[in-house]
């Protein structure tokens, strides 16, 4: 079962909490090279004034900041 008691906590504006899923285009937009190209990851957050998501990437047990059509990645 999934953990998703975090999505109660207050997120900054112009952030926004989502069950969207996003993975398959974030997918499709990543170069082969990508860090995450092939990886299973979850949308948890966007943004409502650009394409940047929030996504969970379990095997790190960390939260990745990307863009979904440009493609910038925060670790």
């Amino acid at each position: 079962m999934e953990n998703t008691s975090f999505k109660t906590l207050e997120i900054p504006e112009p952030w926004y909490w989502t069950n969207e899923n996003l993975s398959d285009q974030l997918q499709i937009e990543l170069n082969k090279d990508h860090i995450l190209k092939g990886k299973i990851v979850k949308t948890v957050a966007r943004r409502q004034d650009n394409d940047d998501i929030l996504i969970h990437y379990s095997r790190l047990q960390n939260y990745i900041k990307t863009g979904k059509m440009y493609l910038k990645t925060e670790f």
